[in-house]
């Protein structure tokens, strides 16, 4: 008997819905009302309608959507649940709910009730079970053991902008979990055909599917992933039931992956017991245990972070209803105007865990939230993670038909002229399983380093400067030493700001492979200042044909930024040269974005210090030259609008004035480093720090 879980159970017959509340009693009331279901029903879609529009940024910013969406879900839950079902759901203390319906009422947005000012969904950890006259898998539950088998899937249609960078950091994070033992055994993959899902999905305990999802609202049959040659459908699901246990635990992170009719629609076929209604009903009939998905459409950057928030807290051992719950929380929390926390549901008991409660330091970890408001800004993280189809009742006429046979030979004239300036896709698998390769041997020599010398004490506050440096690797490919060091060059001659460690006339990894060498023979503990990112770099030349079927030699140049300590993969660029061309070029090659996003980075990388002493009219920090500190540098108070100026350095502390000498200074007061502005700096030169 589960003691922190309240149940919600409901069943329609006809317009008469029968509910109760309990906490698992073996003898519990349920009460009876009439209600109008189509009023219900046009209130939900009114919801997704709210939902879609702030998704595609169709509201103004003015509006409180979350406010909106509380007061809808104020008027189903008084539509739905009586007053003596409300007070109980309020008054409870109880972690946990299932929501436990029959399947005419799949299709209510249970999870978006507003009872005293709350959504269900913000105040518990909540799953569905659902009754069905439907068939049901009867193979036999598989237990959950470690090693967990993980499938990645993402951005196989290849065109979402973060979908990939959100299963190469899953994928990523799940191996660093594998410490001491396998914990999970993950596999990422891309480019996947219908095909293979049938072929290996049994193999695996966990599904991790990242991309555009195909949805027909009139055909739920055919709903399913998008893949890079076809779309595996949810009558392909019900194919595979019966036959072998398919995965326990399906998160499907694409747009309306979950969105669904009533599972027992009259419009559906006569066979509809062995009819699908979308992904979520073929997944759950068929024997996977827990499925994640949405109701409405989901912006690309809102679903990575959502992601990496849920299996954060997942992998520390959380049951799967409660990581859902704190990813929501955390959502909301670092964009409260970002509502698609509210589109995702759970089907499947929330108080199940896949992961057992550690207190490893290594999966304690935080995910760190690469996708931030710099990535936002760009258009392209936007993008939506469905693709729409439904019938047309238009008829076409002959001239019509002609039309369209001249508009299909310019397309497809067109995509092949287009084609070339895009890099293939086996192309781009190639560079990046040789950046894999090449990240994981620094963060393994990383990691070896830190084990022998020991790891800075972390206060949870004290950071220095960006430092980068650039990786090409020992590659046969002498193309990556030289894009290596003509971007330094650029870096140098830029006006950013970072601590950039060059290669010449060694390049660090070769300094910190000869440094492990030597401490490892018992060689002084003397510490290298250590980057924080790493930006990879690796090329592959290969052959195209062009539209005249001519061969051209192309150079695939693919650039990789990461966060060395978290093994997060914060941006990717790809560029193809054509043999004559110059990388010089910055024209060709996006050096000014490369440089901008460096640039937004730095944000992300505050220095930031402590007081430690206070002595008249100036005070010691506790960093100096060698976290980036300079003299006439600005610091800020973290609490008050109190600024100081660096005056002196050295190596590992520096004296700071402050800009009013009567300033309420103490030991302990957090500064971070700030950046005035042209306007600001004549100011402050001319007032002076005292």
């Amino acid at each position: 008997m589960k003691n922190n879980t309240i149940y919600l159970e409901a069943i329609l017959e006809d317009t008469c819905l029968k509910t109760g509340c309990h906490t698992n009693e073996s003898v519990w009331t349920y009460e009876t009302k009439k209600v109008p279901i189509d009023f219900i029903e046009s209130r939900c879609n009114q919801i997704i309608e709210i939902l879609n529009n702030a998704q595609r940024k169709k509201i103004e910013k003015h509006i409180n959507i979350l406010n909106h969406i509380k007061n809808i879900g104020r008027i189903l839950a008084d539509e739905l649940l009586t007053p003596a079902i409300k007070a109980r759901i309020n008054e409870t203390s109880s972690q946990n709910m299932i929501i436990r319906i029959d399947d005419n009422l799949v299709h209510i947005l249970w999870e978006l009730l507003c009872i005293n000012d709350e959504l269900l969904c913000q105040k518990f950890n909540l799953g569905r079970e659902v009754r069905t006259k439907q068939n049901t898998s009867h193979y036999k539950e598989t237990s959950i053991n470690s090693p967990l088998k993980m499938w990645i899937i993402s951005d196989p249609y290849d065109q979402l902008s973060m979908t990939i960078q959100e299963g190469r950091n899953i994928c990523n994070y799940m191996d660093r979990l594998n410490n001491k033992e396998i914990i999970v055994d993950t596999l990422h993959q891309s480019q996947i055909m219908p095909y293979e899902i049938n072929e290996k999905i049994r193999d695996f305990d966990i599904v991790h599917f990242a991309g555009h999802m195909e949805y027909n609202e009139k055909k739920p049959d055919e709903n399913g992933w998008h893949l890079s040659n076809g779309i595996f459908q949810a009558k392909d699901i019900l194919k595979l039931k019966d036959s072998g246990s398919l995965p326990s635990f399906v998160f499907s992170n694409a747009c309306q992956s979950a969105k669904t009719s009533a599972w027992n629609n009259s419009s559906t076929p006569s066979n509809h017991l062995q009819h699908s209604y979308g992904l979520a009903n073929a997944f759950m009939i068929s024997g996977v245990k827990h499925y994640i998905g949405t109701i409405c459409e989901i912006i690309d950057t809102s679903g990575s972070q959502f992601a990496s928030f849920f299996y954060e807290s997942l992998v520390k051992g959380e049951s799967i209803g409660k990581s859902v719950r704190i990813a929501r929380q955390k959502l909301l929390k670092n964009n409260p105007d970002d509502i698609g926390w509210a589109t995702y549901l759970l089907y499947g008991d929330p108080d199940t865990n896949y992961f057992q409660k550690t207190e490893n330091s290594e999966q304690n970890k935080s995910i760190k939230n690469v996708y931030n408001t710099y990535s936002e800004k760009k258009e392209n993280n936007y993008d939506l993670r469905s693709r729409w189809s439904g019938p047309s009742s238009k008829k076409i006429s002959f001239s019509d038909n002609m039309i369209i046979v001249l508009l299909l030979i310019i397309i497809i004239t067109f995509q092949i002229v287009m084609s070339n300036k895009k890099i293939p896709a086996e192309i781009i698998t190639i560079i990046e399983k040789c950046a894999d390769t090449k990240q994981n041997k620094i963060e393994k020599l990383f990691d070896s380093y830190i084990k022998i010398v020991g790891e800075d004490k972390d206060d949870g506050w004290t950071s220095g400067n960006l430092s980068l440096y650039v990786e090409a690797g020992k590659s046969q490919n002498k193309y990556d030493d030289m894009i290596a060091l003509v971007i330094e060059k650029m870096i140098l001659n830029s006006s950013l700001k970072i601590d950039l460690l060059e290669r010449e006339p060694f390049s660090f990894d070769q300094i910190l492979t000869e440094k492990v060498r030597i401490l490892k023979q018992g060689g002084k503990k003397v510490k290298l200042k250590m980057p924080k990112l790493a930006l990879i770099v690796t090329s592959h030349h290969y052959k195209q044909r062009s539209f005249w079927f001519v061969e051209k030699e192309k150079l695939a140049v693919a650039l990789r930024i990461v966060d060395i300590d978290k093994s997060l993969i914060l941006k990717l660029f790809h560029e193809s040269y054509e043999k004559n061309e110059s990388f010089l070029d910055s024209k060709k090659f996006r050096f000014n974005e490369l440089i901008s996003t460096f640039k937004e980075l730095k944000k992300e990388y505050p220095i930031r210090g402590k007081i430690t002493n206070i002595s008249k009219n100036e005070a010691i920090m506790n960093i100096g030259e060698w976290h980036g500190v300079k003299i006439g540098q600005k610091y800020k108070s973290s609490i008050e609008d109190i600024y100081f100026v660096v005056t002196s350095i050295k190596a590992q502390s520096c004296k700071i004035e402050p800009l009013k000498p009567d300033s309420n200074i103490f030991v302990g007061m957090k500064l971070e480093c700030v950046e005035l502005g042209n306007w600001w700096n004549w100011v402050w030169n001319w007032v002076g720090p005292s």
